[in-house]
């Protein structure tokens, strides 16, 4: 392999690797805006939850930290981490809003019955 496609490879990496990690920034700014918004509309009870959910946030955020500052042969070892701490969070985050969302489906349920009776 001659040395125009070791750099031609290497180019296309890191344009990769480039395009990878502002995808996740961007995701991770998403989902951040997205817990900013509950925490606003929430009661204390979900607090705790909330914060958990912020933690998780900041371990992903510390992930992709990390991952751009990794070396190239570093660099996938560091994305499957970046993508497990992302995937933690959106579950996280999907199961907490789920709960929220069944939540107020109860409460409209018991307003329409009371309104009903």
């Amino acid at each position: 392999m001659g040395t125009q496609d070791k750099d031609s490879r290497a180019s296309r990496d890191d344009s990769n690797q480039q395009k990878y990690e502002g995808e996740m920034e961007h995701k991770l700014k998403d989902l951040g805006k997205k817990i900013d918004e509950m925490i606003e509309k929430t009661d204390a009870s979900k607090a705790e939850s909330l914060a958990k959910l912020k933690a998780k946030k900041a371990e992903a955020e510390t992930s992709l930290h990390t991952l751009r500052s990794a070396s190239k042969d570093a660099w996938s070892e560091f994305k499957v981490g970046t993508d497990r701490a992302f995937d933690e969070l959106h579950v996280a985050w999907m199961e907490l809003s789920q709960a929220s969302e069944k939540a107020i489906a109860k409460f409209h349920d018991q307003v329409s019955s009371n309104n009903n009776k």
